[in-house]
């Protein structure tokens, strides 16, 4: 019988250990919350700024309004108070609300717009300036866009307060909007109306002309990649980092986080800007191919001309398919993959959890193959990660295992090319005149010899002269690869190792989660003691051989039909008693409910044997049980009895 009963002690530290993965992961997913809270409070406080700013404007407006007011009621209450047919100079100055006497309107001129400044830029094309803000910084010697972008917002400030100003304006993004308007063409000029109908006279042929190219945006920089391309960089960041000396892809990818922050803080871009992820980006598209230049599309159709005539043939056209030399048939392209992440290495990214980016980085670190990623230790990768600012979501506890197991994978066969079906062409070729006619159905002749089938695939032993490990249950691949590494080989080794040794070399090698090599000892003892296992025969062939059939030897005496005579069934032959041994030692782990640490406790006190455990009262069980703190779960009642089975 085998041992079915599970160890309390090992299933304590298996919820150890789950308990600790379980917090190792909180962990992990309180870190991300707080970088993502941490994200979302610095993008709230420039909004919390500008509420703060017009929370003021809002208090300086109700204070305006509350002056005037006051300054109205008291210029009433003087006026009240004055004696009659004296006016207060106030009064005097407001227009009195007299009709107007009838008569002719007097004609206004009408007054064409004020002309901008001579070389200056129409400055109210920004947004936020009007006609007196743009007339005030023409005084203030800003009259081109270009003077405009290279103002602080400081001085803009500065200025509309002096000529008060500064009320309902915010002048944060004048400098950016006038580089964006200093930056672009100058406008068209517009062209005259087009005179519509048709002019009188023959249609002339127009000659057909291809359609011209899209526009797309031009590169940032004379010899540099257009920046736009990587997601949030826009048209103003693309040219602030071309003047920073960053024009291409490379020089992105090159670029840190912290300068980034810097030069997008240094000119006033921070807001609502994240440049996280701006190196990888670039990095992808500075690997990736030159985009193919798009081909001029074919013209469909006949040319135009006259129809050219087919010689004449005496012979017909034949139909169909013609007959000569068979022609190699190309093999189709092979599908695009992912190519290898370094010159000369694997393709890291077969690896579970292992992506392009991170790929790229092994291969900058001198980790090129799946033998770099297998020697590369746990602590080593989180090290790389760490500073390399990829160590959030990324857990490389296997990466180290999973490319051993890709090393020592066999290359992949190559696809052969699909053979061609049918005949192949040309003139079928006269069957010779025999004079003996054919004969129909299975030719007769020699009893040819059955190629056996080719044995299924199994897995392969772990090791060179010794035994399958993985047969034992609970021992995979990885396990058997580790205990051939230290030394255990065949079913007898493992038989012979002890419960605390699977304990410290799976520790050892990381393997001692969700692993329970309680019963290996005695699974390895009972395959090491299983009688080899018998060869497959060839399947029989079924029906009559081929050739003439035998006759039969005459014999003299009939056949007799009917069931042949069977012989006497010889009795049971009794059970042969075993003499006891006293220094015999069973493997007691075979009684159900007995493990391996009952089985030890058992023998220290000198219950080594079946017998000796059959001869044991099932209350001396229980004190044994009671003394070693082992009497929880555990039901001696039927150990004797189950013992005595056993030696049946």
């Amino acid at each position: 019988m085998k041992n079915s009963s599970s160890n309390p002690m090992v299933d304590i530290e298996h919820l150890k250990e789950a308990l600790s993965a379980a917090k190792q992961s909180r962990k992990y997913s309180e870190a991300a919350y707080k970088s993502q809270l941490k994200a979302l409070k610095a993008g709230l406080k420039p909004l919390k700024a500008a509420i703060v700013h017009a929370e003021k404007l809002e208090k300086e407006a109700k204070a305006a309004l509350k002056a005037y007011k006051k300054e109205l009621k008291a210029a009433y209450e003087s006026a009240s108070t004055s004696p009659a047919g004296e006016v207060s100079p106030k009064a005097a100055e407001e227009p009195t609300n007299q009709r107007r006497k009838p008569g002719p309107k007097p004609k206004t001129e009408k007054t064409t717009p004020a002309a901008k400044p001579s070389g200056g830029d129409d400055l109210t094309k920004v947004k936020g300036v009007g006609d007196k803000v743009a007339e005030m910084l023409n005084q203030n010697g800003i009259t081109s866009y270009a003077d405009m972008a290279a103002t602080s917002f400081e001085r803009y400030k500065e200025l509309l307060k002096a000529n008060g100003m500064s009320q309902f304006r915010n002048p944060t993004n004048w400098a950016s909007l006038a580089a964006d308007l200093a930056a672009a063409p100058p406008p068209a000029e517009e062209e005259a109306p087009k005179r519509r109908g048709r002019k009188p006279g023959p249609k002339p042929k127009a000659e057909k002309t291809t359609p011209a190219a899209k526009p797309s945006r031009k590169k940032a920089a004379s010899g540099g990649d257009d920046l736009t391309k990587v997601k949030g960089v826009g048209d103003k960041v693309a040219e602030m980092l071309n003047q920073n000396g960053i024009t291409t892809y490379a020089d992105m990818a090159a670029t840190s986080f912290e300068r980034y922050k810097e030069l997008l803080k240094a000119n006033g871009m921070s807001q609502f800007r994240n440049p996280t992820n701006w190196a990888s980006l670039a990095a992808d598209l500075a690997a990736a191919p030159p985009p193919a230049e798009e081909e001029a599309p074919k013209r469909r159709g006949r040319k135009p001309g006259p129809k050219p005539q087919a010689e004449a043939s005496a012979e017909p056209k034949r139909r169909g398919r013609k007959p000569g030399p068979k022609t190699e048939k190309i093999a189709p392209a092979a599908k695009p993959g992912r190519k290898k992440a370094g010159s000369g290495g694997d393709d890291l990214t077969k690896v579970k959890g292992v992506g392009d980016k991170v790929a790229e980085m092994l291969n900058q670190n001198g980790i090129t193959s799946y033998a770099d990623m297998a020697a590369t230790s746990f602590e080593r990768y989180k090290e790389l990660l760490k500073a390399n600012g990829m160590s959030q979501f990324r857990n490389p506890t296997n990466w180290a295992s999973l490319a051993a197991d890709l090393a020592a994978a066999p290359p992949p066969a190559e696809e052969e090319a699909p053979k061609r079906r049918g005949r192949k062409p040309g003139p079928k070729p006269q069957a010779e005149a025999s004079a003996e006619p054919k004969r129909r159905g299975r030719k007769p002749g020699p009893k040819t010899e059955k190629i056996a089938p080719a044995a299924k695939p199994g897995r392969k032993k772990a090791s060179s002269g010794g035994d399958d490990l993985t047969k034992v249950k609970g021992v995979g691949d990885k396990v058997a690869e580790m205990l051939n590494q230290n030394g255990i080989t065949s079913y007898a080794d493992m038989a012979a190792t002890s419960f605390e040794r699977y304990k410290e070399l799976l520790k050892a090698n990381g393997m001692s989660q969700f692993r329970n090599p309680t019963n290996w000892a005695s699974l390895a003892a009972d395959l090491a003691a299983a009688p080899p296992p018998a060869e497959e025969e060839a399947p029989k062939r079924r029906g009559r051989q081929p050739g003439p059939k035998p006759q039969a030897e005459a014999s003299a005496e009939p056949k007799r039909r009917g069931r042949k005579p069977t012989a006497e069934k010889a009795p049971n032959p009794a059970p042969v008693k075993r003499e006891k041994d006293p220094n015999r030692e069973d493997d007691l782990t075979l009684v159900k409910g007995v493990g391996s640490r009952v089985a030890d406790m058992l023998k220290e006190n000198g219950i080594k044997s079946f017998d000796d455990m059959a001869d044991t009262s099932v209350d001396h069980f229980k004190e044994l049980l009671k003394a070693n703190n082992m009497s929880r779960f555990r039901d001696p009642s039927n150990w004797p009895e189950l013992a005595r089975e056993l030696i049946s």
